[in-house]
């Protein structure tokens, strides 16, 4: 996908714009390239997250040298999903 060529121009307050319109091919293309760089982690407890954060850089470089693109976006959703968990087994700790 190196170039997209298919324009359409508006016509706004005498100003000719021109905008990029993708085929039914090119949005396949780019949904197939972008999922393809999607990576999801789904650690199960706090400590599976703290160790995949902690080592989150090291992954990024090997992704950066082995697939010759740079990570964007990083989300965590939800950031406090083990929370309770967690309470749960302090609670269990002071009670044993």
């Amino acid at each position: 996908m190196d170039q997209l060529v298919v324009y359409h121009s508006t016509n706004t307050n005498n100003d000719v714009k021109l905008e990029w319109v993708p085929t039914e091919n090119e949005i396949k293309t780019i949904v197939r390239c972008s999922l393809n760089k999607l990576h999801i982690f789904e650690p199960p407890n706090s400590e599976s997250l703290y160790a995949t954060l902690l080592t989150l850089p090291e992954y990024i470089m090997g992704c950066i040298q082995k697939e010759g693109y740079e990570f964007i976006f990083l989300m965590i959703d939800p950031i406090n999903s083990f929370y309770w968990q967690d309470k749960v087994e302090e609670l269990d700790q002071m009670i044993n």
